[in-house]
């Protein structure tokens, strides 16, 4: 027996919308095995059902499921270096996959983004790191001070849909500045915790100036 029930409402959610195009366009390309949208829908969807390394995915949770039949992919031609290759491929895309992925969710749920909510967490790295510009030495949440790290910010709105995400070795205010450049200034309001609400921060820019206890009215883009 194989898995069918989880990998087809996988695969409806991620038609409905419409990633099967956004990605057809950006990716494909004529002579390949395997069209590249639908080694980038396998990935996506294994995250819904069952979440696991490139490895896992092609020793034991593909060969599991109906998804060669869903998507039209022939036997064998799923392997852990195709799904790495692939994770390249999307990359560049990120940008362009944020914005149809905030205008399509927003269609389908009525979901709205005048709330944002934000936080940091970091990860380590051993070793040096000396060609990497975006770890250093600093803060860690790991507990590891003797590693360099690199932080990593989310963005989600007040339903928890992830907005964006980065990582960078910046401030505060370069991932403000990001989002009015993806998607336009608002009268938007973000939600920080103590940990990043500084006084430094608040006045990077007169449009993001605010308080965590002010009792003014939120300005366009204000951290409060």
């Amino acid at each position: 027996m194989r898995q069918f029930g989880a990998c087809w409402l996988g695969w409806e959610l991620w038609r409905r919308l419409e990633l099967d195009q956004f990605f057809e366009e950006r990716l494909d390309e004529q002579g390949v095995d395997v069209p590249w949208s639908r080694v980038t829908a396998v990935l996506a969807i294994n995250r819904l059902c069952a979440p696991g390394s490139e490895l896992a995915i092609e020793e034991r949770w593909y060969p599991s499921t109906a998804l060669d039949d869903l998507l039209g992919i022939e036997e064998g031609k799923i392997n852990d270096t195709r799904l790495y290759r692939c994770l390249d491929r999307i990359l560049p895309h990120k940008t362009q996959l944020e914005q149809h992925l905030k205008q399509r969710y927003g269609e389908l749920f009525r979901a709205e983004f005048d709330v944002l909510l934000y936080d940091l967490t970091s990860t380590y790295v051993e070793g040096s790191a000396e060609k990497n510009p975006m770890v250093a030495r600093g803060y860690s949440r790991a507990h590891r001070p003797d590693c360099e790290q690199m932080v990593i910010a989310l963005i989600v709105n007040r339903e928890g849909f992830p907005f964006s995400y980065e990582t960078f070795n910046t401030t505060m205010e370069t991932i403000l500045r990001m989002v009015e450049h993806k998607y336009g200034k608002a009268r938007r309001i973000w939600v920080l915790d103590r940990g990043i609400v500084s006084e430094e921060n608040l006045a990077a820019n007169p449009q993001t100036r605010g308080s965590v206890s002010g009792g003014h009215a939120p300005q366009p883009d204000e951290a409060v």
